[in-house]
């Protein structure tokens, strides 16, 4: 969804309140040593201006949870998506609208690049090197969570 629309979304949000709630993906790609490719937003967006997040967006009217995370990906880093596993799902409010997101673990194929409109930059971070970093929205909460389960499953 793109932030120009997002106003007319909160206020259809509001008209029909509990009837009505949104869909959005995210990606978690990760790098051999479990370091997640983070994003931070473009200075020109209207919600959290350069703030760290994973990829990822809203999904169109009648759009697939998968072909939204690829159209995402394809819009902000310029890459395909190349594998993709469900890895968590969350319930809550983003930007005042009721929300389920739905976090894939994915690789890309291709090279980087990105899309000024939506992406000034990214980089690898570890949990250590994300700790002071401002997150955009809930985003801080899914890179925890992933490196959350990450440790545990090294613990088993």
């Amino acid at each position: 969804m793109k932030d120009g629309r997002a106003e007319t979304v909160a206020t259809l949000a509001r008209k029909y309140e509990e009837d009505l709630f949104f869909v959005s993906t995210s990606a978690l790609i990760v790098d051999g040593e479990g370091r997640l490719l983070l994003a931070k937003r473009s200075h020109s967006k209207r919600l959290d201006p350069g703030k760290w997040e994973t990829p990822g967006g809203f999904l169109e009217h009648g759009e697939e949870p998968l072909d939204g995370l690829r159209r995402e990906m394809r819009e902000e880093l310029g890459c395909d998506v190349t594998s993709a596993k469900l890895a968590a799902a969350y319930m809550h409010e983003e930007y005042h609208l009721p929300n389920i997101l739905l976090v894939y673990e994915i690789t890309l194929g291709g090279e980087l690049r990105l899309n000024p409109d939506e992406i000034a930059e990214v980089r690898w971070f570890s949990r250590e090197e994300a700790v002071n970093l401002e997150f955009a929205s809930t985003c801080r909460r899914r890179a925890e969570d992933y490196w959350d389960r990450r440790e545990a499953s090294r613990n088993l």
